[in-house]
């Protein structure tokens, strides 16, 4: 983007020799280039909130997830991590988890 702004500081210098009111050229071609500057922190910006949306979105479907086979499953005896619970289960678990990323991919994905 930035490389944008100098070829358009570049195309105007070059043309800079057509125009009668240079200073007011100037002056709008400087506003131009501000306004571009802006538009490109603005952008970051955006991505840099949607990222951490994001990553707050997949960490939401990978809870739902655990969440589901703690209330649908048990607890193997003697351990406090391993979970026992029937395959459909476990399908069901990863079917909304899968559809729950496709949900924060959908929302929050850069494009």
């Amino acid at each position: 983007m930035r490389f944008l702004v100098f070829l358009a500081v570049a195309v105007a210098l070059g043309v800079y020799g057509c125009f009668s009111d240079k200073a007011e050229e100037t002056k709008r071609l400087e506003a131009r280039i501000a306004s571009l500057e802006t538009e490109l922190a603005s952008a970051k910006e955006a991505r840099t909130r949607d990222d951490g949306r994001m990553a707050d979105c997949l960490i939401d479907a990978e809870s739902a997830y655990w969440r589901f086979i703690e209330l649908n499953g048990r607890r193997r005896p003697g351990t406090t991590d391993v979970w026992l619970a029937p395959d459909h289960i476990w399908n069901t678990a990863a079917a909304n988890k899968a559809n729950d990323i496709v949900s924060c991919k959908s929302l929050y994905a850069q494009r």
